[in-house]
C-alpha cells in the first residue's frame, strides 16, 4: 500500500495540493488489488460498511502523513460513495 501511495504522489508536481479523497480514488483505478488487500481486513471486523469505509480511508490518510506534510486547512470534496464530505489536505513540498 506504501508504494502505491509513493507512486501516485510522484505524479504530482511540486507545491501542489491534493486531498485524500484524490489519493484514495487514484488507490481504487490503478492499484485496485492493493487497496482491496489493504481494505479488506479491516471491513471483515467491523460490521457497518460505512464506519468500515471511514476506518480504512482514516489508515490510508495516516499512511500519506508519514510521506508527506499536511496542512492545516481541509477541503470539501465528494468521497468514493460521491457524497461531500470534509478532508484532509496534503501539499507536495519536494
Amino acid at each position: 500500500m506504501e508504494q502505491a501511495i509513493r507512486n501516485i504522489i510522484a505524479k504530482i508536481e511540486k507545491r501542489y495540493i491534493f486531498d485524500s479523497h484524490f489519493v484514495i480514488e487514484e488507490l481504487i483505478k490503478s492499484y485496485r488489488k492493493e487497496y482491496e488487500d489493504f481494505a479488506n481486513p479491516i471491513l471483515a471486523k467491523i460490521v457497518s460498511k460505512n464506519k468500515n469505509l471511514a476506518q480504512v480511508h482514516g489508515n490510508i490518510a495516516n499512511k500519506i502523513k508519514k510521506l508527506i506534510d499536511k496542512l492545516p486547512n481541509k477541503s470539501w470534496s465528494r468521497n468514493i460513495s460521491g457524497n461531500p464530505s470534509k478532508n484532509t489536505t496534503w501539499i507536495k513540498s519536494e
